[in-house]
């Protein structure tokens, strides 16, 4: 049993240098035995043995100088397989619910400005570098895209990518093709897009919008704000 504790808590310590990107891991401990399994129960009435297959026991040990509590599965050798089979419909079970979850998150997540802020920085990294390449070419010199911001415009039903710049630099801005199309794609890497939207407006935050998602892409048909949920997918888990 100790010797469970010991591996899990190395496990849990050599994740972070094995496991870069973010994810869920849930450690089961089970111990077989070839022999008998017996679990004694107490009431009023006296001590009571009682033969069983499995039993869970919540266990205490002291690892790294640091007590540590964990839940071992002993098991008789005989039921073994079938309580593989059991933490195999565990894991299809867990898959499902963090598939869920995470389809949760991204339904109408532009309209939520707590679940925005998770991953916008992350697309404005992806987008900043790109707009400041394509004023170069453009403009002639560099404009600076720190000041981004990301925002639904519900009276316009639009997705905006607000730069606070004169409107000059954004209609040559507007007029770069490629540009366009790695805002798209950043879009839709980022927030899980299952669609390249068409169209991609830059202006100032004084004209009203920034970026804008083509309503006339699938998933942008009807002018309701639900309409904007049919364009998210979750995110790979496994």
């Amino acid at each position: 049993m100790t010797s469970l504790m010991k591996a899990q808590a190395y496990e849990l310590q050599a994740l972070p240098q094995r496991k870069k990107a973010s994810c869920v891991y849930q450690f089961n401990l089970i111990s077989s035995l070839d022999g008998q399994l017996v679990r004694l129960d107490f009431d009023d009435s006296g001590v009571r043995a009682v033969s069983v297959d499995t039993e869970h026991y919540i266990a205490r040990y002291i690892v790294h100088k640091k007590e540590t509590f964990a839940r071992v599965h002993f098991v008789c050798i005989d039921s073994l397989e079938a309580v593989l089979d059991d933490y195999d419909r565990l894991h299809q079970a867990n898959v499902a619910f963090f598939d869920q979850q995470i389809d949760y998150f991204y339904q109408n997540i532009f309209l939520d400005s707590k679940r925005l802020d998770v991953l916008q920085e992350e697309f404005f990294q992806a987008v900043r570098w790109r707009i400041e390449s394509a004023s170069r070419r453009r403009l002639g010199h560099e404009i600076d895209a720190k000041g981004l911001s990301l925002y639904w415009n519900a009276k316009e039903q639009t997705l905006c990518l607000a730069l606070d710049n004169g409107e000059d630099s954004m209609d040559a801005l507007n007029s770069d093709t490629d540009l366009s199309k790695e805002i798209r794609a950043a879009l839709k890497k980022v927030f899980g897009l299952r669609e390249i939207l068409n169209s991609c407006l830059m202006t100032s935050p004084s004209d009203g919008h920034v970026a804008s998602a083509d309503r006339r892409s699938r998933g942008f048909h009807d002018s309701s704000l639900n309409s904007l949920a049919q364009c998210l997918t979750p995110r790979n888990v496994r």
